[in-house]
């Protein structure tokens, strides 16, 4: 019996000191750093450095989007301007065109960004940079070849019914494009301390997006040998554009879940609908421009695809710039509270 009570009361010391050598091993979920007294906020562990930071914002994201949605408007006149001086301009100078279009909002972007990003906010200029030049490499090393060349979903779309076209778009190329920008982000730098605020999923998924898109619409007007100045400008810009808002979703979405224990379902929805939207955005930029000139006749003008594009990535800006500053403030006054 004396033995059988020396293993028992070793046991209940063992079980009484497993709290204290646990939270020796207990880390941030940020900077890695080992925590005898962790913070606690959605179910993760932080120090006290980085849960009074990670819900912070990035005003330099949210100004240089703003400013580049502002400057389609400028980039559409100076197309309309160039499409008056010639409309119909010899192949190379097609391509020049086309490059400039394709690259001034995204390249742009990219230049402005890193500019302001110092690091005192978290983010490393360098690796926004990488994401985009990552997407860029995944979009035309992985994807196109599998949508064009493996499955030929081009000639197939173009071949069936307008409701058909729809279902392919949302359920195999939008679902197929948010995939692969989600895995970039969250197999990249998710899990890194470059990764410090939920900002940062916008920031870097949009990275990746822009990369992506500049990709897959340049090598689009490559295949072509260029389009026309007005109507292909606003053709690629059209491409382009269900990309980075796609964007926009997968990055709120990475950047909620980073920082708070979410249900099994919430970033597979996230990522879903980003899906959705994307290709709905792909579907309305084609179906859109075809329009009844009359009774017998059918015409094609770049505009109505364009225009709802437009409206819906500018949307999609808004709402998530709102939701993720609405998580903030909540996140801030909820620490405040404790004190």
């Amino acid at each position: 019996m004396g033995c059988r009570s020396t293993l028992i009361l070793k046991a209940l010391q063992g079980l009484a000191t497993m709290p204290a050598m646990s939270k020796q091993h207990q880390t941030c979920l940020v900077c890695g750093e080992r925590l005898e007294e962790p913070h606690v906020y959605g179910d993760r562990l932080y120090c006290e450095t980085h849960l009074s930071q990670f819900s912070d914002d990035l005003a330099a994201l949210w100004q240089t989007g703003l400013l580049i949605l502002l400057s389609l408007a400028v980039l559409v006149g100076t197309i309309a301007i160039a499409n008056a001086v010639a409309p119909n301009p010899s192949g190379p100078t097609r391509l020049l065109a086309n490059a400039l279009v394709i690259g001034l909002p995204s390249i742009g972007w990219l230049i402005l960004i890193t500019q302001r990003l110092d690091g005192e906010d978290g983010a490393a200029p360098s690796l926004v940079s990488a994401l985009f030049v990552l997407g860029s490499l995944m979009a035309a090393a992985v994807v196109r070849p599998l949508t064009n060349e493996i499955l030929a979903l081009g000639g197939r779309l173009a071949a069936t019914s307008p409701a058909n076209r729809f279902v392919a778009n949302v359920l195999i190329l939008g679902m197929l494009h948010a995939f692969v920008l989600y895995g970039i982000v969250r197999y990249s730098v998710w899990r890194t301390t470059s990764f410090s605020l939920r900002v940062h999923g916008v920031l870097y998924a949009s990275a990746a997006g822009l990369g992506y898109a500049a990709t897959q619409v340049g090598l689009f007007a490559l295949e072509r040998g260029g389009l026309s100045m007005l109507s292909g400008g606003l053709t690629l810009l059209t491409r382009a554009l269900p990309f980075a808002t796609a964007s926009l979703i997968v990055g709120y979405f990475l950047g909620i879940n980073r920082f708070e224990n979410q249900p099994f379902y919430y970033l597979p929805s996230g990522v879903a609908l980003a899906g959705a939207v994307c290709g709905v955005l792909l579907y309305a930029g084609t179906e859109l421009n075809n329009i009844r000139l009359n009774i017998t006749t059918d015409g094609f003008s770049p505009w109505p695809g364009f225009v709802v594009n437009v409206l819906a990535l500018t949307i999609a800006f808004g709402a998530v710039y709102g939701l993720l500053q609405r998580q903030n403030t909540i996140t801030k006054a909820r620490l405040r509270l404790r004190g």
